[in-house]
């Protein structure tokens, strides 16, 4: 049984919610008005809330805008039910900060399944030690960085985010290539906005209406679709990774340049930097150059591993021949899978089209690592 905070100012809703509420076994509280309902959730115990948009005091986006700013509801689930349908009013309440949508009138069947989605995923971040948003608390911020291109380090970067986002984590996924909207072409996703659409003073508002949500609920701070010749201004691209670290668990930077800017004050934020490689010559060359330049780059404390990736089934180098060349063992080792090509070409990554296939589990272990580091 949940406790369910109920928001909304029609007459004839509350009492309907909290019937069907009852049914499904939860424990309703209602309140009329978003004031109210805000006092309620500061000072009783919700296991989520389901919030109403159209309110005469303050609408139900700036209800959860003001949740997710306060410490003892940043955690909350949030449910936005309401009548208003259209795709921009979905994109406005996961912009606000809320975890799921549903329409009226709803089928008691599909509010079940919504508010269950999203009581798990709230448990699996409490059994993670993770509190989003709570104070002082930080994300975890991944570069996943390829120096040179063909190594797979985007694949690598999609995979881990949905590994995450599968394991009840919130994710966040920037793409930082220059090279034309890597992420966005693996996940089949429309880019309206981009981060060169950040401005030279971002605050939070701002930033999450720059992000796009695929459907699997995977948020992505996209690309420009076609190649610049460089990434964004660092001072307002380390505001933005700032913003997202204190509303996300993890977020995900893909890189294919350590060598501007916004890369540099990415991997200053890092707390895990993944360097990419293939088991060829030029790859393994430009990964130990790589590793060098980090270690003036990367925060103190920051962790930095080498993920061996097999893009073709033929081996170039053997694996006694790279630990030679870092001076060390990749930490991690991805077998080659053919079913990437596929995946490529119906843009269906196979962490969300086929979770049990070989890349997805690879990755998915460094997924569970992150977790469980988290949990520390």
């Amino acid at each position: 049984m949940a406790k369910v905070l109920v928001v909304d100012d029609d007459a004839d809703m509350r009492p309907l919610l909290r019937v069907t509420l009852n049914k499904l076994g939860h424990a309703p509280t209602l309140a009329a008005r978003g004031e109210e309902g805000l006092q309620m959730a500061e000072t009783g115990e919700f296991d989520a809330v389901i919030l109403d948009v159209m309110m005469p005091d303050i609408d139900g986006y700036e209800v959860t805008r003001r949740l997710r700013a306060n410490p003892q509801t940043a955690d909350l689930p949030i449910l936005i039910l309401t009548a208003r349908a259209q795709s921009a009013d979905y994109d406005s309440a996961i912009e606000a900060g809320a975890d799921a949508y549903l329409a009226k009138p709803f089928e008691a069947e599909a509010l079940n399944r919504r508010l269950g989605d999203l009581l798990r995923q709230a448990a699996a971040r409490r059994n993670a030690g993770q509190t989003p948003g709570a104070a002082g608390s930080v994300g975890n911020l991944v570069v996943v960085a390829g120096p040179r291109g063909g190594v797979g380090a985007t694949t690598l970067a999609v995979t881990l985010a949905g590994a995450l986002l599968r394991l009840g984590r919130r994710v966040c996924l920037v793409d930082l290539t220059t090279t034309g909207g890597h992420v966005a072409l693996h996940l089949r996703l429309p880019t309206p906005t981009t981060w060169a659409n950040l401005p030279t003073a971002p605050d939070s508002t701002m930033i999450a209406q720059l992000l796009v949500r695929h459907d699997t609920g995977l948020l992505v701070l996209a690309a420009p679709n076609v190649p610049v010749r460089q990434g964004p201004p660092a001072t307002p691209f380390r505001a933005a990774l700032e913003a997202l670290q204190i509303f996300f668990t993890d977020v995900i930077v893909d890189v294919d340049t350590v060598h501007d800017d916004a890369a540099w004050a990415a991997l200053g934020l890092a707390q895990q930097i993944l360097v990419v490689a293939t088991p060829e010559v030029t790859a393994i060359h430009s990964a130990i150059g790589t590793l060098r330049l980090l270690e003036s780059v990367r925060r103190a404390d920051a962790r930095v591993e080498v993920a061996l990736n097999h893009v073709s089934p033929d081996h170039n180098l053997p694996p006694a021949a790279v630990e030679r060349a870092l001076g060390r063992p990749p930490e991690y080792v991805i077998p080659y899978d053919r079913q990437q090509a596929l995946a490529l070409t119906t843009g269906a990554p196979l962490i969300f089209a086929q979770p049990g296939a070989a890349l997805p589990a690879a990755v998915g272990a460094f997924a569970v690592k992150l977790k469980e580091a988290a949990a520390e």
